[in-house]
């Protein structure tokens, strides 16, 4: 069973799932035969710029992100 902060939007829940989130995407890419690292995969991400191009392994992030607010265009 989960903790309740982990199950709720709770921003020590949400840090946690983004943390979980971080260390599956860095084990396949190491699985795919990419080198990058969690720390690559999470510098690439958040140092991009609005309109960058996050490349194929960064466009589920972003899709679920504009689904969470609601753009379905």
């Amino acid at each position: 069973m989960l903790h309740p902060i982990a199950r709720r939007e709770h921003p020590l829940g949400i840090l946690w799932r983004q943390r979980l989130a971080l260390s599956c995407a860095a084990t396949l890419a190491r699985q795919g035969g990419r080198s990058e690292d969690a720390a690559t995969l999470r510098d690439h991400w958040y140092l991009r710029r609005d309109g960058d191009d996050p490349g194929p392994a960064g466009q589920p992030p972003l899709l679920a992100a504009h689904l969470k607010r609601g753009d379905f265009r």
